[in-house]
């Protein structure tokens, strides 16, 4: 995924084909609100995207908010 700074918080910009993003459901303009449990609305890009990444073939858990949802 590729994910922006905006006043809301880290939102998804891109979701690559076949990522497993995509696989689950992650839309760009999703609000990222948790990753593996935490809290990281207030975080900022650099915060969120240090929880999201990882070594490859591992997992993390990613919650969102969808606009109009």
């Amino acid at each position: 995924i590729m994910v922006e700074q905006h006043n809301t918080g880290v939102v998804i910009t891109k979701v690559f084909d076949k990522s497993p993003a995509q696989v689950d459901g992650i839309l760009p303009g999703d609000l990222i609100i948790k990753v593996d449990g935490n809290d990281v609305r207030s975080g900022t890009i650099e915060q969120v995207v240090s929880k999201i990444k990882g070594p490859e073939n591992t997992s993390v858990e990613i919650s969102v908010l969808r606009e109009n949802q």
